[in-house]
Parts: C-alpha cells; sequence; structure tokens
C-alpha cells in the first residue's frame, strides 16, 4: 500500500490517484490477508483457498492496470491538482 502512493508523495499523483490508490489499496490488503490466513500453498489445501489466491494474483493484475490508468486519466483529461504544493 505504502508505494502504491508513492507517486502522490513525489507529485506525480493528484487527489484522483490518491482516492483510487486509496481504495484499492485496501481492498489489495484485504485480499492478501484472506490469502495468508488460508490453507492455499499447504498439502491439504481446500478448493476455496486455491480460488481466493488465484483472484488475488487477477486482482493484482487489475490493481496495477487502474494504478496506471488513474494517472493517465488524471494527467490526461486535466484532472491533476497536486495532494500538497512545494
Amino acid at each position: 500500500v505504502p508505494i502504491g502512493l508513492a507517486p502522490v508523495a513525489t507529485g506525480l499523483g493528484g487527489w484522483v490517484y490518491l482516492v483510487v490508490a486509496g481504495v484499492l489499496g485496501v481492498l489489495f490488503l484485504h485480499g492478501a490477508v484472506k490469502v495468508a490466513r488460508s490453507s492455499a500453498g499447504e498439502p491439504e489445501q481446500v478448493a476455496a483457498d486455491i480460488k481466493a489466491a488465484k483472484g488475488l494474483f487477477l486482482f493484482s493484475i487489475l490493481y496495477l492496470f487502474l494504478l496506471f490508468a488513474a494517472l493517465i486519466a488524471e494527467h490526461g483529461f486535466g484532472l491533476y491538482w497536486p495532494v500538497w504544493s512545494a
């Protein structure tokens, strides 16, 4: 989650990116905790746990796509407002 917010700290991302990265980061963290508590990767793994791990993998791809899309949209459509100005 902190790395996902790095563009805001460097001035590359603005408010739109901050909101998108924050919401997606919380969702990603929720999925990661769910997989960490599961038995995925264990010898006695359950099908639901494997499904959760695969779901997190797919969400990670979507997560990166949406972060980059937020940056592009923010700058491309003139939605960029810095979070703080130096």
